[in-house]
């Protein structure tokens, strides 16, 4: 059965009346400021009976009760008695246009909802839903002085976001608001005015290094759990066991996709061998640390670029004449010791490329025989990639091949800050912008140029900034937003549009096939005796497998893998473990990533490069895409979630031939894809 890309969106079906039989949610509105840095129910009266609290934009909450734990009247006076100006009513969820007029959308009624998800019976996460937000936090993720979780939340169009929260320690300087974990129950939330002795924390992360998690982890069910789509799949199960009479939710699925058909790659060594000629197979490195260490990377720098590249290195002071390396300090070195920032010290007409030796010193070898470190590869791809600017001509991708008659113009903007214009109390002053533009001859010839809006346009760049401000009213409103235009033929204009929308395997079945039976050797023995009569030319691999598990202590799922060894003996092993799972339910490697269950896991939906058709509501034609790891590169973990992007225009749509060669170039991003035309790298790093 062929299937679309699955959405983090999602379809409810929500049982107004029964919510409204069973629940009374509050709306609290007023003029103080406190609502948002206190615990509004920090009174006995309903502290311990209100279920959840969502905080909407300006001053405005919402309050979940149990129906009959406390009337109107009651919560008014507590808390006008607590806030000036307050004001507090009951909203009747089953009158829609109640709803609305109260700003109870959908997506703040199912937040409302989702915010009193109890703590789940697995224990695996706790649910931390006081604050007026949903956390999902686990003890992975708790240090000594902070701690990070992921915050679910019911977006309008209907997206359900999830993003990675950074807690610290609360020190003097922080004015934000104060979360404590209770002593009781070992929730965390807002502080309340009668907690002593507890340890307080602020929303912060550590600039230096930033919280992540993993979109997608399936090389085990505790891994998948602890990832974004796992903790996803888990809330939407105690969602639906906690409120599954009330509402009903689904994720969206779009029409039937077309896979982008990728040329097939170069031999790495013919790329590294290309990359090589194009420095001219010499580097310049310079060390402005002067240090053992900056001599010892430089020596692991130099092995790597002759081995794979053959790249002769010199070490000296700058050269105008070849492409550079250099070691510097990172900005905090400079700052700490009052001297000159070295990363603005480039002179005029110099390819340089900066390395920071607190980030690497400790770069190490490529451990992979056939190709170098990834740190190598980055810094021979930005040489390539300053050269080709320097010299104002694409030298790394054959431009000539996609048959462009006319230039090609590339355009993105950067909005122009400047204190002076944040007025107290004044009426904020119209956004200005530099319009940055390169365009790409037929023979992949480059020229840049910018304007700035703030001084006099001529009729062109007025024209675009006419297209750039249309689309973005029109297409591109928060939370989407405008990447970049690109203009065809001189007056084809398409604005690639970044949307909040990211696609998803089927997080079920990953769930389902990450799910180990208890299982004996007696089973597994029988098993292969079976299949030994039914695949005799697998006879000997069987056999094999057998005296492994044999031989072994006691059985475990992760030792029945190593016995398989599908990575040597692929036909058999996939062969034995299929036959096991199909006849005697044991699934003891779920093969995720083979393309054999693509439309079992639908992993499809996480790399390459995909694409749709869709309209407009003003009847223009969408080219809807994303792009994924490379399929060869997929590991058991992906890190990043793929955005869906469109591409709009009043013209035809853009065709996919002429946009997608663009992406399909790994100079940009190592040995991946690039997510809108490699160009804008170029016009990013000029400017």
């Amino acid at each position: 059965m062929a299937h679309g890309i699955l959405l983090n969106k999602y379809e409810a079906e929500i049982d107004y009346n029964a919510i409204n039989r069973d629940y009374d949610v509050f709306q609290i509105s007023g003029n103080s400021e406190q609502y948002k840095k206190t615990n509004i129910l920090d009174f006995p009266e309903a502290e311990f009976k209100a279920l959840s609290v969502q905080y909407l934009f300006g001053k405005t909450a919402f309050v979940l009760f149990r129906k009959g734990d406390i009337s109107e009247t009651e919560f008014r006076a507590v808390m006008q008695e607590r806030f000036e100006d307050v004001c507090v009513k009951r909203v009747d969820v089953a009158d829609q246009q109640a709803c609305k007029d109260s700003y109870l959308y959908d997506n703040a009624l199912l937040q409302l909802l989702a915010n009193s998800v109890k703590v789940p019976k697995n224990k695996l996460f706790t649910y931390n839903n006081t604050t007026g937000k949903l956390y999902y936090l686990t003890p992975r993720w708790k240090k000594a002085n902070n701690f990070y979780s992921i915050e679910i939340k019911f977006e309008k169009d209907s997206i359900i976001a999830l993003s990675v929260r950074s807690f610290r320690k609360k020190d003097k300087k922080d004015k934000s608001a104060v979360f404590v974990f209770d002593p009781v129950t070992g929730e965390l939330r807002k502080k309340l005015s009668r907690d002593n002795d507890l340890t307080e924390y602020v929303m912060r992360g550590n600039p230096k290094k930033k919280n992540t998690v993993d979109f997608l982890r399936f090389n085990s069910k505790d891994e998948f759990y602890h990832s974004k789509l796992g903790i996803l799949l888990r809330f939407l199960s105690d969602f639906e066991e906690e409120f599954g009479d009330y509402v009903s939710i689904r994720l969206k699925e779009t029409e039937n996709t077309c896979n982008y058909e990728i040329p097939k790659d170069k031999k790495p060594q013919e790329i590294y061998d290309c990359y090589g000629k194009l420095l001219g197979n010499r580097v310049n490195i310079v060390d402005e640390v002067k240090s053992p260490e900056s001599e010892e990377l430089i020596k692991k720098i130099c092995n790597e670029l002759k081995q794979y590249y053959s790249i002769q290195a010199d070490v000296g002071a700058l050269s105008p004449d070849m492409s550079n390396i250099r070691l510097i300090h990172d900005p905090e070195y400079y700052k700490t010791n009052n001297i000159a920032d070295e990363h603005n010290t480039i002179p005029d007409g110099v390819v340089v490329q900066h390395l920071m030796i607190e980030q690497t010193m400790h770069l190490k070898p490529s451990t992979a025989k056939d190709k170098p470190s990834v740190d190598i590869r980055k810094i021979v791809q930005e040489l390539i990639i300053k050269r080709d600017i320097l010299n104002r001509e694409i030298s790394v991708f054959d431009w000539n091949s996609l048959g462009y008659e006319n230039d090609v113009v590339f355009i993105c903007r950067e909005e122009i800050k400047n204190e002076d214009d944040e007025q107290d109390g004044k009426k904020k002053k119209e956004k200005q912008y530099i319009y940055k533009l390169l365009s790409v001859s037929p023979q992949g010839e480059l020229t840049f140029r910018s304007f700035d809006t703030r001084e006099w346009l001529n009729e062109t760049d007025s024209n675009i900034v006419s297209v750039y401000e249309d689309h973005c009213n029109r297409y591109a409103r928060y939370p989407n937003t405008i990447e970049g235009l690109i203009v065809l033929d001189g007056d084809k204009y398409y604005a690639i549009v970044r949307t909040v929308c990211t696609t998803m395997p089927n997080i079920k079945a990953i769930a389902d096939s990450l799910e180990q039976k208890e299982f004996s050797k007696e089973v597994l023995f029988d098993a292969v005796s079976a299949f030994i009569e039914e695949r005799p030319e697998y006879q000997e691999y069987a056999q094999r497998f057998a005296e492994k598990i044999k031989a072994g202590g006691s059985l475990t799922y992760e030792y029945a893998n190593i016995c398989l060894d599908l990575q040597h003996n692929r036909n058999a092993g996939r062969a034995l473990n299929r036959f096991i799972y199909e006849n005697y339910g044991i699934r003891i490697n779920p093969e995720i990533k083979s393309q054999d269950f693509d439309e079992e896991y639908l992993l499809k939906n996480i790399y390459n490069i995909r694409y749709y058709t869709e309209k407009t509501w003003d009847g223009n034609s969408v080219l809807v895409y994303f792009v994924g790891p490379k399929r060869s590169n997929l590991k058991t973990s992906v890190h990043n979630a793929c955005v869906i992007r469109k591409i709009y225009s009043d013209n035809t749509m853009i065709e996919p031939k002429s946009i997608f060669p663009l992406m399909t170039v790994e100079f940009v991003r190592n040995e991946q894809y690039t997510v809108i035309p490699f160009p804008f790298k170029y016009l990013r790093e000029y400017h």
